[in-house]
């Protein structure tokens, strides 16, 4: 049997996923990722790059995949992983005995806005993405030049210095884009439910071509949006936004700006600013595959993730530590 599979649809209950896992006789690691698209492959290629871990055995499971107990609870995403973490941790199930050895469960979460906001599992079973979110993370732990190299479909000779360029490129999107990534901390820090959210591909609060100049009067209504919105008393309210916005200026200041930005963001500028790339490195590079660069970006960098990248070296680690 194959020992390194990612689940596709396994038609449990929680309780029948649970003994399942404790009857496997190659597996020692289950591990559950929030998302469908990105979640597995990456979960399955770091998993996989560790010989610790496939000599034990391990399986990659979408949690989509495995069912809830009641109809209240959420299907997909991050809650319906940390329900199911309780729902282990509350019946003594994150790790099991059987006749081969230790049978240990692992949750693979998106960082997203709570190393500011706060919000945090702490659990030697919970890893937590450094980057925002899954697509951040395989951005910018890929091999960037080969990345571009498969997705511009180009030769190495024609991509220098790329790689100083994407870092430059990374950290003045974060810059230009301070305003909007302020404004989204802050509404989720606050539990506004408005319209302004990281969820959208784009700055809300910025416009022009490249969608970099700031429109004041917009940043305006983004906060009296966020403010009108939020359940919390002024008092609260302006602490938790002075709490927020200081810790995001240690972060800027800590030269580490580009940790703040979402995946989805990316791609969409991406191609933009390899024309520029070109432009500006006085290239001979005049045909390149733009067409449909933007939409392969994402698998293109995934399929050149640095297992050996201290970000998903860290994670590995946690997981091995399980067996």
């Amino acid at each position: 049997m194959d020992r390194f599979d990612v689940s596709r649809k396994i038609p449990y209950s929680r309780n029948a996923f649970i003994r399942r896992a404790q009857m496997s006789h190659d597996k020692s690691i289950f591990l559950v990722v929030e998302g469908r698209v990105n979640d597995p492959y990456f979960a399955n290629k770091l998993c996989s790059s560790s010989e610790k871990i496939s000599r034990a055995g391990f399986k990659v499971l979408k949690v989509e995949d495995i069912g809830k107990t009641n109809d209240q609870e959420p299907t997909g995403g991050k809650d319906a992983v940390l329900a199911l973490f309780a729902h282990c941790k509350n019946m003594n199930k994150l790790e099991q005995k059987n006749k081969k050895g230790k049978v240990s469960f692992a949750f693979l979460l998106d960082r997203d806005m709570q190393h500011i906001t706060g919000g945090r599992r702490r659990s030697k079973h919970i890893s937590y993405t450094h980057y925002a979110d899954t697509e951040a993370h395989i951005f910018f732990t890929a091999r960037q030049r080969e990345s571009i190299m498969l997705a511009a479909s180009l030769d190495q000779d024609s991509v220098l210095g790329v790689d100083s360029y994407l870092e430059s490129w990374y950290t003045e999107l974060a810059n230009d884009w301070r305003p909007w990534i302020e404004a989204c901390y802050v509404a989720e820090a606050t539990h506004s439910r408005s319209w302004v959210k990281s969820s959208h591909p784009k700055s809300l609060v910025h416009t022009g071509k490249d969608n970099r100049t700031l429109d004041s009067q917009k940043l305006d209504q983004a906060y009296i949006a966020i403010r009108s919105n939020s359940p919390l008393n002024d008092s609260i309210y302006e602490k938790k936004k002075r709490h927020v916005l200081e810790k995001i200026e240690a972060v800027y200041s800590r030269g580490e700006q580009k940790t703040l930005l979402k995946g989805k963001w990316i791609p969409p500028r991406l191609a933009e600013a390899m024309k520029k790339f070109f432009k500006e490195s006085n290239s001979e590079v005049t045909q390149w595959h733009d067409e449909a660069f933007g939409s392969s970006l994402t698998r293109c960098f995934s399929a050149h993730i640095d297992t050996g990248k201290k970000e998903n070296a860290r994670i590995i680690r946690r997981i091995e530590d399980l067996i």
